[in-house]
C-alpha cells in the first residue's frame, strides 16, 4: 500500500489513470467530484450507499403522505359513517368512492405494511454504511476503534 493521503483535500481530482491505488489511502480525505479507476471498490460502495439512501428516502415520503392522505380521509368522514358501517366513504383529490369499513380495516394494515418495509430497508442501508465504515474509513486513525 502507498502512501495516504489522509485528511486532504482531493474536490474535483482525476485518478483514472493512477495505478496501485486502494481505497484506504483516501479515508478521511474530502473526494466530492473525484474521479477513480473503475476497479476501485470505494466508489462502487459509496454509490450503493447512495442509491439505497435515494429509495429510503423515496420510502419515507410515500409512507408520510400515505400517513397524510389516510388523515385526510379520516378527518373529513363524520364519526356516524364510521359508526354505522355500511356507508361509503368518497376518497379525497380522487373523489372514488369505497367502503368505509374497507378503508378504515385496510388504510392501517397498508400503512403499518409500508412502515415495516420501511425499517427493513433503513437496516440495509445502516449495514451497508457500517460495512464501508469498517473497511474503509476505520482505518484512518482519528476514527474511533
Amino acid at each position: 500500500m502507498g502512501k495516504s493521503v489522509l485528511g486532504t483535500k482531493l474536490r474535483d481530482a482525476d485518478f483514472t489513470r493512477a495505478t496501485g491505488l486502494e481505497a484506504q489511502q483516501f479515508a478521511g480525505s474530502n473526494v466530492t467530484n473525484s474521479h477513480f479507476p473503475d476497479k476501485l471498490d470505494l466508489l462502487d460502495s459509496l454509490k450503493q450507499i447512495e442509491e439505497l439512501s435515494r429509495n429510503s428516502r423515496k420510502l419515507m415520503v410515500a409512507l408520510l403522505l400515505g400517513c397524510v392522505y389516510a388523515s385526510l380521509t379520516l378527518a373529513t368522514t363524520e364519526d356516524a359513517m364510521i359508526v354505522a358501517k355500511s356507508a361509503s366513504l368518497p376518497l379525497p383529490i380522487i373523489q372514488t368512492k369505497v367502503p368505509i369499513t374497507g378503508f378504515v380495516e385496510i388504510a392501517p394494515l397498508l400503512l403499518l405494511g409500508m412502515y415495516f418495509y420501511f425499517i427493513c430497508h433503513l437496516c440495509v442501508t445502516s449495514n451497508n454504511f457500517t460495512e464501508f465504515y469498517r473497511t474503509h474509513l476505520n482505518k484512518c486513525g482519528f476514527c474511533p476503534q
